[in-house]
């Protein structure tokens, strides 16, 4: 199987947000589709905006298999940060390297941009899990956020 690895287009919509369903229920974090509708038109971005939506398609079929988050934030300390959120697979294609070839593609893509690090929140739930997966491409746990939530 080939994959392709491209920005985010409109009729990605349905894929995605059962790909953000799948990845809510894993997590265990409650999914608001009328939020998630509202912020799509957010989520197409120009290929050279400092925001971006990964898709992960499968060539043979056009089938929408993964997706991540992209974003580059100059932060209040003058540091270029790079940011990877919500990055998922869909089940039937877990296991067989396409995260990991996603990952590999959103750092290029966040190095390309000239980011001065780059980071990933993980939620403390599958911190264990997350880490173990996340170390293999040279993260390492540095911040620890705490939240409010209303």
């Amino acid at each position: 199987m080939s994959i392709i690895f491209r920005n985010y287009k409109e009729d990605d919509y349905e894929s995605t947000t059962e790909l953000m369903r799948q990845l809510s229920k894993a997590y265990q974090v409650e999914f608001d589709e009328a939020k998630w509708k509202k912020a799509s038109r957010l989520r197409y971005f120009s290929p050279d905006s400092r925001g971006q939506t990964l898709v992960a398609e499968n060539k043979e079929t056009g089938e929408v298999i993964g997706m991540g988050f992209i974003s580059a934030k100059l932060e209040s300390t003058g540091l270029y940060v790079g940011y990877l959120n919500d990055f998922t697979i869909r089940k039937e294609y877990s296991g067989r390297g396409i995260g990991g070839e996603m990952a590999l593609k959103a750092i290029e893509i966040l190095e390309s941009w000239k980011v001065n690090r780059i980071r990933i929140n993980i939620l403390m739930a599958v911190k264990d899990y997350m880490l173990a997966i996340v170390e293999k491409f040279g993260f390492r746990p540095n911040y620890i956020v705490a939240e409010k939530i209303y």
